[in-house]
């Protein structure tokens, strides 16, 4: 990259520098030196985040989905139709979590985000407990975008076969990021109004932490 800089600012100089019929006037020595101090802090700042040469492409994927962790029916408590029960399988108890500095301790109505950043893979590993999605969604999946700094998450389901929701955990990895802020929002398919996960990490400061938020609504808060 440097000899690249170099190549360009000296070559500039001996492409400006063509004699007149009438006039020469030379441009001074001082010139590629201007342009290669304009161009070396640019060069840095890319190598510092991988430029181009970056090994680990931007990108992210869902890497696990828990079973159902509580089985949270509705007020008609019917599953409908019946081989829909069968697709979601047998509920788990509501179980603890403890793990890269998150809580020891979670109760239902709270929805959290750990998260464990490798520099050395530039790996962010993000897990969503108690997320909420209906009991028999055929499949979940999660759409990750980033843009800059910013990392949006988008989680979905396939179907809603069951007249009930229950709280699962999930685990995405996102690769290709750098030690510096990343503000990370979450978009859920049943959190409606009750408080967002959106909020701001720095993998350089605090490699490993959690956020949580508190929730009341169905299907949290059911402890």
């Amino acid at each position: 990259m440097l000899s690249e800089i170099f190549d360009f600012a000296f070559n500039t100089q001996r492409s400006a520098i063509k004699p007149h019929p009438t006039c020469y006037k030379p441009i001074p020595m001082k010139t590629p030196v201007l342009i290669l101090l304009f161009l070396l802090p640019l060069c840095f700042s890319r190598c510092e985040h991988g430029g181009e040469n970056n090994p680990v492409p931007v990108s992210g994927k869902l890497t696990h989905v828990s079973d159902c962790k509580s089985n949270v029916s509705s007020s008609s408590s019917s599953l409908f139709p019946a081989e829909a029960s069968a697709q979601a399988g047998v509920p788990v108890p509501h179980r603890s979590f403890s793990a890269g500095g998150g809580p020891s301790s979670l109760s239902s109505s709270q929805s959290c985000i750990n998260y464990t950043y490798d520099k050395n893979l530039h790996r962010l590993t993000l897990t969503h407990i108690n997320a909420g999605f209906n009991c028999c969604p055929d499949s979940i999946t999660c759409d990750i975008n980033i843009t800059g700094s910013i990392i949006q998450i988008t989680e979905k389901e396939a179907s809603a076969l069951c007249n009930c929701n229950c709280l699962y955990d999930l685990e995405m990895v996102i690769t290709g990021l750098f030690e510096m802020p990343y503000n990370i929002r979450l978009s859920e398919p049943y959190a409606g109004e009750q408080a967002p996960l959106i909020f701001t990490i720095d993998l350089k400061q605090n490699p490993t932490g959690s956020y949580c938020v508190e929730r009341g609504g169905y299907p949290w808060g059911m402890d």
